[in-house]
């Protein structure tokens, strides 16, 4: 199950809820990074982000596989935020968002972003994902619904460099 989706996700970030280090910086204005994430195994395992004129990530784009109960499945997503919270060096989000897989089956997903810069060049986080599986079941004369098939999990880590 390959899914795309653009979703702009009111993030929450409670107070404190990301630590600075000692080393962390200002995010950048006007950068571009890419990197990748810690499933190297899969072919497509990018992340992207910009940063706009006050330094606030947008377009966080990632690619990423959620291992589900159901032996040997899996749900392989790509998903962008259109714009995280960026509070000094960190920033992230949390949300959710459906994606249907095909007609008869979907995806509620979970998410939790975070990132922090390390420097102006460089920066790192983690992405977690709940996915919970739907598949649509029809019942004499009512209305389609939906009943939960799986559930799937993710917790990866990336790194990202500016462009040059």
């Amino acid at each position: 199950m390959r899914q795309s989706k653009s979703v702009a996700i009111a993030a929450v970030l409670a107070s404190g809820a990301m630590a600075a280090t000692a080393l962390a910086v200002p995010p950048p204005p006007n950068g571009s990074f890419s990197g990748d994430t810690s499933q190297t195994n899969l072919d497509n395992h990018a992340v992207s982000f910009e940063t706009d004129a006050s330094g606030t990530v947008t377009n966080f784009s990632i690619d990423w596989q959620a291992k589900c109960k159901a032996k040997g499945k899996f749900w392989t997503a790509g998903t962008t935020v259109d714009q995280m919270t960026t509070n000094g060096e960190v920033f992230g989000t949390d949300g959710s968002y459906t994606s249907h897989a095909s007609p008869k089956i979907k995806g509620v997903i979970t998410l939790s972003a975070r990132g922090q810069f390390s420097d102006e060049n460089n920066a790192s986080g983690t992405w977690n994902a709940k996915v919970k599986v739907l598949k649509k079941v029809k019942k004499k004369h009512h209305k389609a619904k939906f009943k939960k098939i799986d559930s799937c999990t993710a917790s990866i880590s990336w790194n990202a460099a500016r462009d040059q």
